[in-house]
């Protein structure tokens, strides 16, 4: 008769979990995965939480973040920014206003919610005009034990040779928010507004060919640190691993902190 399954005590007080399949070509290679909106929302702040674990023992690992080295030269985002970005959220443009003269200037709207911990770098526009309109946005946090935390704000251009913006908002907003776009000016068309973040990865070195497995949504347990993340080459080419999809801890077992959170949002 099979042995009963262990598993690691510190385990059991992450919420969620995930699967990583290794790539196919190569699943003993030391490879990164790109993480997504789910993961920042549930794990902890600045992603601390994450563990990594391949047959039952802990695997270290690094996160990359894609930069263009023209932005880290000179600490400023170009408009031709040549990062690698993720969908943090989306939302759809719809008109409020359509002037009554001869301006024909129009006002387009779309109220996207953004989950906590996930950041925001960028602002893309769908089928944007081709003549510059203003772009204004305006995050607020949606709790309201959080509500004197204030509003961020930006403001800017967009238009059909440019439809990307800079925009950094979410290092404050560890709480979901409402982000409100505005787009004032003419020959705006009803479309998708694109909350993106610049890539982020895991990436590590594996011990077999087998699948790993991603546990987050620890809360204040911190992911342990290793000499891998300390010597790691970000400018290292390396094969993609799949994430799989964000799904409860089975084994799941909330510290006492973790209890009182809860007990806390169910009120």
């Amino acid at each position: 008769m099979a042995g009963k399954r262990t598993v690691p005590a510190t385990l059991r007080n992450f919420q969620w979990m995930r699967t990583i399949d290794p790539p196919r070509r190569a699943p003993r290679a030391e490879a990164c995965v790109v993480l997504d909106s789910d993961t920042f929302s549930h794990a902890a702040p600045a992603l601390r939480d994450l563990r990594l674990y391949q047959e039952g023992a802990e695997l270290p690992y690094a996160i990359e973040q894609s930069f263009d080295e023209r932005a880290l030269d000179s600490g400023d985002t170009p408009l031709d920014d040549r990062s690698l970005y993720e969908t943090s959220a989306t939302g759809m443009l719809q008109q409020v206003q359509q002037d009554d003269g001869n301006s024909g200037m129009q006002v387009f709207r779309a109220s996207i919610l953004l989950p906590g911990h996930v950041p925001v770098e960028r602002i893309k526009i769908e089928n944007a005009p081709v003549a510059p309109v203003a772009l204004g946005m305006r995050a607020t946090i949606t709790s309201p034990s959080l509500l004197g935390g204030g509003a961020e704000t930006a403001q800017g251009q967009v238009s059909l040779a440019q439809p990307t913006l800079p925009f950094t908002i979410g290092a404050d907003l560890q709480a979901p928010a409402e982000v409100n776009v505005f787009l004032t000016g003419r020959g705006i068309s009803p479309g998708r507004i694109f909350l993106e973040m610049r890539r982020r990865s895991l990436c590590y070195r594996p011990e077999s060919a087998s699948p790993l497995k991603l546990y987050l949504g620890g809360g204040d347990i911190a992911a342990e640190s290793d000499s891998f993340a300390r010597t790691f080459q970000s400018e290292t080419e390396r094969p993609t691993a799949a994430l799989g999809a964000l799904q409860l801890n089975p084994d799941y077992r909330p510290t006492v902190s973790q209890k009182w959170q809860l007990n806390r949002r169910s009120k």
